[in-house]
C-alpha cells in the first residue's frame, strides 16, 4: 500500500525505533512535515519518499494517511484527506472539539472511508485480559474503577509553542491522561457523569497540569481520575484498578503494560502468571501502535471496519470536555450532555 505520514515529531520517532522497518519493507511510505529539515533528516534512514505539501499526497494514490502532527492540526488535516477520499489513522486526541469529531465521522461515513484513532492501549495484553474478564463477569458486579497518572513533565516540555496551550493541546487530561480515560471507559463501561477539579501545581501552562475527578458510570459503579504531570523528579505511576463483588485487577507499568494484581471468581494469579499476562515496553508509547496499524491496514485490504474507529472514541472526547466544564462550574456534568469546552481548540 501507499502510506502517508504527516508530522515527524516525538511519536514518529517511536514508530521509527520500534516498528517502522517492517512497515517500510512492505509498503511505500511518503512523509511530510511543515519543518522541511525534519524530512531531510529522515530520508537517509529508510527508503522513504518525501512530499512538499498536503496537496501533493493527492497525486500519490495514497491508501492511508497517518496523522501524527500537533493536536491542534488534527481536525483540518483529517478533514482534508477524508474529503479527498483517503483513509485516515490519527494520533490522539482525534480532534480538539466534540463538534469537529462528529463532523469528521459523518464525512468518513458518507465517503465509506476508514477513520481510526491510535488508542493503542486497548490492544495491550494486560488490558485485554481484564477487559475479557469484565465481559465474562469474572469479577461479578463492578463497583469501583479508577485511574492514577502520576507523571513528570518539566517546564521545558511546555515551551515548544504548542504543548499546554488551549488552542493546540490542552493539559494533562487531553494530552497524557486521555489514553487512560479511554482505557477506563473501555474496561469499566461508559461514564455517566464527572465532578472535577483542574489546577496547576508545578508547571506554567495555559491549561492544567493536575486534574482530580469523581466518576459515575452508567452501570452504577463509581471511580476516580487522578492525573498530574507535576510529579518530581520522574514518572511514578500510571495505573487502572477494577474492583467487583467477586474479584479485582490492577494494571500498571509506564504504558498500562503490566498486570500487577488479578483475582477473579476462579483464579488468583501468582507472580509468574501475572508476568505472562504482561509485556515489556521501551517507553510510555507501549508496543501496540503496530497492532493498531496492522488492524487498519487489514481493514482496508479486506473492506471491513477496524477495531478502533473514531466513532468508538467519541465518548472519550466527550469525557475530556465534561471534565473541563465541571471544573469551571464546580458541579457534576453528564457526559451525554457534554458540548465543546469553549477554551479547548480556540
Amino acid at each position: 500500500m501507499n502510506i502517508g505520514i504527516i508530522g515527524l515529531g516525538r511519536v514518529y520517532q517511536h514508530y521509527k525505533l520500534n516498528f517502522f522497518k517492517d512497515i517500510v519493507n512492505e509498503n511505500n511510505i511518503f512523509i511530510f512535515d511543515i519543518d522541511k529539515r525534519k524530512i531531510e533528516i529522515e530520508l537517509p534512514f529508510f527508503p522513504l519518499k518525501k512530499v512538499n505539501s498536503l496537496e501533493e499526497f493527492l497525486n500519490k494514490s495514497i491508501d492511508l494517511v497517518i496523522i501524527s502532527s500537533p493536536s491542534g492540526l488534527h481536525y483540518e488535516q483529517t478533514k482534508f484527506f477524508l474529503e479527498n477520499k483517503i483513509n485516515v489513522l490519527c494520533e490522539k486526541p482525534a480532534t480538539m472539539k466534540i463538534s469537529e469529531l462528529n463532523e469528521l465521522i459523518k464525512i468518513s461515513e458518507n465517503n465509506n472511508l476508514i477513520y481510526a484513532i491510535f488508542f493503542q492501549n486497548r490492544f495491550n495484553r494486560a488490558i485485554q485480559k481484564v477487559k475479557n474478564a469484565v465481559l465474562n463477569n469474572k469479577f461479578g458486579k463492578i463497583n469501583l474503577c479508577s485511574i492514577k497518572l502520576h507523571w513528570c513533565r518539566y517546564q521545558s516540555y511546555y515551551e515548544d509553542g504548542w504543548h499546554g496551550t488551549w488552542k493546540s493541546d490542552g493539559g494533562v487530561i487531553n494530552q497524557q491522561a486521555i489514553h487512560h480515560i479511554d482505557a477506563l471507559s473501555y474496561i469499566g463501561g461508559e461514564i455517566e457523569s464527572v465532578c472535577s477539579l483542574c489546577t496547576n501545581l508545578k508547571n506554567k501552562l495555559e491549561a492544567e497540569d493536575t486534574t482530580l475527578s469523581l466518576v459515575k458510570f452508567k452501570n452504577n459503579s463509581v471511580g476516580t481520575i487522578e492525573a498530574t504531570t507535576a510529579i518530581r523528579p520522574k514518572d511514578s505511576e500510571a495505573s487502572i484498578s477494577v474492583f467487583g463483588d467477586l474479584g479485582f485487577a490492577k494494571i500498571g507499568g509506564i504504558a498500562l503494560n503490566k498486570l500487577i494484581a488479578y483475582k477473579d471468581n476462579s483464579i488468583d494469579l501468582n507472580d509468574n502468571q501475572l508476568e505472562e499476562e504482561s509485556e515489556e515496553v521501551s517507553s510510555g508509547y507501549g508496543n501496540s501502535h503496530i497492532r493498531v496499524l496492522k488492524d487498519v491496514l487489514d481493514a482496508i485490504k479486506y473492506s471491513r471496519k477496524p477495531i478502533i474507529t473514531s466513532k468508538t472514541c467519541l465518548h472519550t472526547t466527550k469525557v475530556v470536555h465534561a471534565i473541563y466544564k465541571s471544573s469551571d462550574i464546580s458541579r457534576w456534568v453528564k457526559i451525554d450532555d457534554a458540548i465543546d469546552y469553549p477554551k479547548l481548540g480556540v
